[in-house]
């Protein structure tokens, strides 16, 4: 299996070195500079979605709907498709709406980053919403994440959305 990432920022490159401990990782970044982890192929964004099993979007939410329409025609026939916003409700959206009806879709909020992640993602959160995807999908990456020592935490888009508003705003309002 293929993962193809797409985006090396901070975040992108981080999870892409994590997951090429386990797969093979392709990465794409439109910022050539940008560094690839070691154990990770860069590649050209046809490269990419040529040879992803899985595309992981590490895109900011301010890109989603831009990139998603770059690649919606251009996806190999069977590949899912992840986002890792830190929220859900508008990417999944903007996923349905935009990419080909065959396309299945799980979003993701790895509730993790470089930072907290530095030692290992052992124990760390990931929310998983299926949103478009069969149950044989979303059981084959649950036990993915799962094997790599994620705590997978499956709920709606709408159900994250909800509970990261409250947990935040209360952590803002106090802060």
């Amino acid at each position: 299996m293929v993962i193809g990432m797409y985006g090396l920022g901070r975040f992108g490159s981080f999870w892409a070195g994590v997951l090429a401990q386990e797969f093979t990782v392709k990465a794409y970044s439109r910022d050539a500079s940008r560094p690839c982890p070691p154990a990770v192929e860069r590649v050209t964004e046809d490269g990419l979605l040529s040879s992803s099993d899985t595309l992981i979007l590490c895109v900011s939410i301010s890109a989603m709907e831009e990139v998603l329409s770059r690649i919606s025609g251009r996806l190999r026939k069977g590949t899912l498709v992840m986002d890792t916003c830190s929220v859900k409700v508008l990417p999944a959206e903007q996923m349905i709406r935009i990419l080909p009806a065959e396309t299945e879709i799980i979003a993701t909020h790895p509730m993790f980053g470089p930072d907290s992640g530095k030692s290992g993602v052992r124990g760390l959160p990931l929310v998983f919403c299926p949103v478009r995807a069969s149950s044989a999908a979303s059981a084959a990456w649950m036990d993915r994440f799962s094997s790599l020592g994620l705590s997978v935490m499956e709920m709606s888009p709408e159900e994250h959305d909800r509970e990261a508003a409250y947990t935040q705003g209360v952590t803002h309002f106090i802060g």
